[in-house]
């Protein structure tokens, strides 16, 4: 019971002991806290950024072997382009039109650009120049010296001039058989180079319009087969539209033209061979029948 006390007496005296040592430890911190002076903090500049630990990239080194070709080395042949054959396309056999058209005469020039004289269904000639259409679904593709190739409908097609003994004569024969209704060939009257009361026209411009454009020799002379006793012996003229070109070209209404430059128009189908000789020619000579006269009309280009 006695020792009980005693220990009791001592407890508090050793805790006292304790707090005061824990409290000058505390103090002492205190202390050093506040009397040591705040470290330093520099600014971060750019020489600086030198001194940064880069991280180092990783070696390959798989790639490393593989470049040393140990087992040798593959040479990888180079594969030739596959060469592709040309094939040349066969032109397709134009083949002639059965068309009901008959080709009467073909005035072509240097140029490669003519006109045609075509009638369809045995109508009246007319004039058809490249690209023109000559009825329903069918146009001129192109016109040759010897043949008119036509578009029927996509298809390529030919219309041929044909064969007539009368044109493969010299295109120069003279008229020596006489007119029907004469008795004998009398030398044709010779017009003058201008009507009276004219202004001569101006033939250049004339035949430059002609070559270009056949159809406007049609607005000076309306022509139609002269026919006696069933022999055709020429066009015979009627004035157009241009009246007073057609007197200035000392035409009369109702004459018959028989020959053109040493053609004789003794065939329909002359009337393109003439307009070929106007294309060419430097000056025009027509003979005309006027009545029970011949007349020789002169004119140059």
């Amino acid at each position: 019971m006695s020792a009980t006390i005693q220990t009791k007496t001592k407890l508090p005296g050793f805790i006292s002991l304790l707090l005061v040592i824990a409290l000058g430890f505390s103090l002492a911190k205190l202390m050093w806290l506040v009397l040591t002076p705040a470290p330093k903090i520099g600014t971060f500049t750019s020489s600086d950024a030198g001194n940064l630990i880069t991280p180092q990239t990783q070696i390959n080194y798989g790639k490393r072997i593989a470049d040393q070709h140990i087992f040798g080395e593959v040479k990888v042949k180079p594969v030739a382009a596959p060469v592709t054959k040309q094939t040349t396309t066969k032109k397709a056999v134009v083949a002639p039109t059965k068309l009901n058209l008959k080709l009467h005469g073909i005035v072509a020039y240097k140029s490669k650009e003519g006109f045609a004289l075509i009638s369809a269904a045995n109508g009246p000639q007319k004039v058809y120049g490249k690209g023109e259409k000559i009825q329903e679904g069918v146009t001129v593709s192109d016109i040759f010296p010897e043949k008119v190739v036509l578009d029927n409908r996509g298809k390529t097609e030919e219309l041929l001039l044909p064969v007539n003994k009368a044109s493969t004569k010299s295109r120069r024969q003279t008229s020596s058989v006489p007119l029907p209704g004469s008795e004998t060939q009398k030398k044709p009257k010779r017009s003058p180079i201008a009507a009276p009361n004219s202004t001569p026209p101006d033939l250049t411009q004339l035949r430059q319009d002609i070559i270009t454009n056949p159809t406007k020799l049609m607005d000076i002379v309306r022509p139609s087969p002269a026919i006696v006793d069933g022999q055709f012996i020429g066009f015979r003229i009627r004035p157009g539209k241009q009246r007073k070109m057609f007197n200035q070209l000392n035409f009369r209404s109702n004459d018959i033209i028989t020959e053109v430059n040493g053609i004789v128009l003794d065939d329909q189908n002359k009337g393109a061979m003439v307009l070929n000789e106007l294309s060419q020619a430097s000056s025009i000579s027509v003979k005309v029948k006027r009545g029970s006269q011949e007349i020789l009309i002169d004119h140059a280009f």
